[in-house]
């Protein structure tokens, strides 16, 4: 497919709007900068450590870890060199 038909433009406007609309709605939560990135003092530990975890496990983690194996002799890699949450430090022959 070479070109976006109408659903799809669609779609992503819905999606841009929805995401702004979300961000002013909860915009006025912070009274400061401070506030905004330590979310006011006040998040519980599982919110930071699901925060921590979601952040380690991007997909650039995963392709990332994919190619340099493909790209690399994999006998030389030690167990979780390439990430804790990565499959592939795993599978090491």
């Amino acid at each position: 497919m070479t070109h976006l038909n109408i659903w799809n433009y669609v779609i992503i406007a819905a999606y841009l709007i929805g995401v702004v609309t979300l961000g002013l709605l909860c915009s006025g939560r912070s009274t400061s900068l401070r506030d905004y990135f330590l979310a006011g003092t006040n998040m519980p530990w599982w919110a930071v450590a699901l925060s921590i975890y979601a952040t380690n496990l991007s997909p650039i983690s995963f392709l990332g870890a994919a190619s340099w194996i493909f790209a690399n002799d994999t006998r030389y890699v030690p167990r979780g060199s390439l990430g804790s949450q990565n499959p592939y430090a795993v599978i090491i022959t």
